[in-house]
């Protein structure tokens, strides 16, 4: 039953009070009266009762209500609690990680500054390196050069060596003649001696004068031949010695015949490269000059690079290519951006003394592969291949390969 309903019946309760009493006032019948009295005070007890009740329950689930409202509120509160916790927590979650990129910040900026610093040492080593390279090829240069000189004065005396051993073997040749005709002329005298000798034994063995006189003969007869038989033998030691000697110099004549015709094969080889070199350097150079401006530093540049890389190659001459063909692959890929850009990787990267094919090198620079043999074909033509090796403090490129017919 709800407040309303309770009020309904309080106002009906006193309506009836209110008839009672105006029946009491018209002197209506007592006892109906106090009867009826009672069962409204009855009634009224039961209505207060009942209202008393319902106003209590009401409080109740007012106060199950306000409960209900103040855990949700309570609820509510933690929430906003945990909520603001959070807050808390991100925020300073946030100024520390403000604080570590500060710190990272600077962190950075303290490397870039020892980057900077490590980068500006580097390019001053570099040029440094490239200073000192520089005088390396250029005593390099000089060296060949002088090399040149010296294995030209070299070649000089051994050409003269040569033409005294030359005299030399003919003396002994003669000499040896000589000992053979002599050895000759004593075994014929030796024969006719002997051969005179039994003769007079023969006719003068009856007459003691002719016998002493025999005797004397071959008394002198014997003494020659002794003399003889000596001149023999020291003409045949003579001949001995000069064989050994002769043999000994057709063994030196062999091993100065061989250093010379190495000698003069380098000889000619450098005096081709320098011919060479020379001539293509002053036929750039000529080009060069009849041009003016920015085209003209570029391309004195390229020039400049072209005899850097030229210094710096060897030729493998048992496989046959020459220096044109070299030439014109250097030059060539010097004058693409890209290709001189792999060829100078690969002059830092690759393995030394390791073969390589050129058109791989010039395709894929340090990622080139090793080739296994000389024989690898393409498909116009054969390999022209290259490797890098160490002398002193630079490196020489060597090559090999089929000739252009430049």
């Amino acid at each position: 039953m709800s407040v309303f309903d309770f009020d309904v019946a309080s106002n009906t309760l006193a309506q009836c009070i209110d008839f009672c009493n105006s029946r009491t006032r018209r002197g209506e019948n007592t006892r109906f009266f106090l009867h009826h009295r009672q069962d409204l005070a009855r009634e009224r007890q039961e209505a207060q009762q009942a209202l008393q009740q319902a106003k209590q329950k009401d409080a109740q689930d007012a106060l199950q209500d306000a409960r209900v409202k103040l855990d949700h509120v309570q609820q509510e509160r933690r929430q906003q609690e945990q909520e603001e916790l959070q807050l808390s927590t991100r925020h300073q979650v946030l100024q520390g990680q403000t604080q570590q990129q500060a710190t990272d910040r600077q962190a950075l900026e303290e490397e870039k500054a020892v980057l900077a610093t490590d980068r500006q040492a580097l390019e001053e080593e570099k040029a440094a390196v490239a200073r000192e390279r520089q005088i390396v090829e250029e005593e390099k240069a000089a060296r060949t050069f002088e090399e040149l000189e010296n294995v030209s004065e070299r070649v000089d005396t051994v050409q003269a060596f040569i033409e005294v051993a030359g005299q030399t073997n003919d003396r002994l040749a003669a000499a040896q003649t000589e000992a053979a005709s002599t050895t000759s002329l004593i075994d014929q005298r030796l024969t006719h001696v002997v051969d005179q000798q039994l003769e007079s034994i023969v006719s003068k063995l009856g007459d003691v004068q002719g016998v002493a006189e025999g005797t004397n003969n071959r008394l002198a007869l014997i003494e020659d031949v002794a003399e003889g038989t000596g001149l023999h033998d020291r003409l045949t030691s003579i001949k001995n010695e000069i064989d050994n000697g002769r043999r000994a110099l057709d063994d030196i004549r062999i091993v100065v015949t061989t250093e010379n015709e190495l000698l003069k094969t380098r000889v000619d080889a450098l005096r081709q490269r320098n011919l060479e070199l020379t001539l293509q350097l002053e036929s750039y150079c000529g080009i060069g000059a009849t041009e003016s401006g920015s085209f003209n530093h570029e391309w004195l540049a390229l020039v400049n690079e072209v005899r850097r890389n030229l210094l710096s190659i060897n030729v493998s001459k048992p496989q046959g290519c020459d220096l044109r063909t070299i030439l014109y692959h250097i030059a060539k890929a010097v004058q693409n951006r890209t290709l001189h850009h792999r060829l100078a990787v690969f002059r830092v990267a690759s393995q030394w003394n390791d073969w390589y094919c050129w058109e791989d090198v010039m395709n894929r620079g340090q990622d080139a592969v090793v080739v296994e043999g000389p024989y690898r074909l393409h498909q116009n033509g054969a390999c022209f291949q290259v490797k890098r090796v160490e002398e002193g403090f630079s490196d020489l490129l060597v090559f090999r390969g089929p000739n252009l017919g430049l």
